[in-house]
């Protein structure tokens, strides 16, 4: 899928619909994918914050239910794409401000639940678990 979206990128300008089963786990690694690839300003340390918010925090990703303690649903797919922009910023490094060292912390604070971004499975649970002014 990431394929056909980085491919329409030398055409003239086009909407692209992604759409998986499920909505939250390959649309989220794939589009975010794509937009790593597309746009320099993603390889920054603000642009890669601003795009996990955007497309994994805001979209609805289950980071709740996809921890490793969420049973049957439980399933790496963060920890997934971490390791795709590992592969890509170690292919380019010279265009990442970022490197696997970065995206290891990223990964181990997905894992021990240090930071709020990484609790809830939507931004609704985390507003009504007060979680803007109690945790990162």
């Amino acid at each position: 899928a990431r394929h056909m979206v980085i491919r329409r990128k030398d055409q003239p300008p086009q909407c692209v619909l992604v759409h998986c089963s499920d909505g939250w786990d390959r649309t989220a690694q794939v589009c975010s994918l794509a937009q790593l690839l597309m746009d320099h300003r993603y390889r920054t340390r603000k642009g890669f914050a601003t795009l996990v918010d955007k497309d994994w925090r805001r979209f609805g990703h289950r980071f709740s239910e996809r921890s490793l303690a969420g049973g049957q649903k439980a399933s790496p797919i963060f920890l997934q794409f971490l390791f795709c922009v590992s592969a890509v910023a170690a292919q380019f490094p010279a265009d990442f401000e970022f490197d696997s060292t970065d995206l290891m912390m990223l990964a181990d604070l997905r894992l021990c639940g240090a930071m709020g971004t990484f609790l809830y499975n939507s931004e609704q649970e985390a507003i009504d678990a007060d979680a803007p002014t109690t945790q990162v």
